[in-house]
């Protein structure tokens, strides 16, 4: 195992985002909350999950705004606004880099199914 942690990058809705894994004590919170989520329907089902969720993971999101990269967290009310189908898939983003193996596609008949991590 390794002990650093990864950098993901991705376009959203014309927007370059730079996300760091969490760290494994904020993960394991960020894991439990997503499962019980899912009980629930899914994250954007709950506002105290959907919330909880854009406040772990915008202080480790940067975004690339010309020749700037501010924090996410920083700018997110103004950036967000109107934008609310990039702000889900930014979320969907920031899960998929945190919990890859449970994004993954089943690649043959003798594979286990992936988690469903419908958001």
């Amino acid at each position: 195992m390794s002990g650093s942690r990864k950098t993901f990058t991705e376009v959203i809705g014309g927007h370059k985002y730079k996300t760091h894994q969490l760290g494994a004590l904020q993960g394991r919170e960020v894991l439990v909350r997503w499962v019980n989520a899912l009980k629930k329907g899914g994250i954007e089902n709950c506002v105290e999950d959907f919330n909880f969720f854009c406040d772990t993971f915008s202080p480790v999101t940067y975004v690339q705004l010309g020749d700037k990269e501010p924090r996410l967290d920083s700018i997110f009310d103004a950036h967000f606004a109107g934008e609310y189908e990039a702000l889900v898939t930014w979320v969907r983003f920031c899960l998929k880099a945190n919990f890859p193996s449970f994004f993954q596609t089943k690649k043959s008949e003798s594979d286990p199914s992936p988690v469903d991590v419908t958001l």
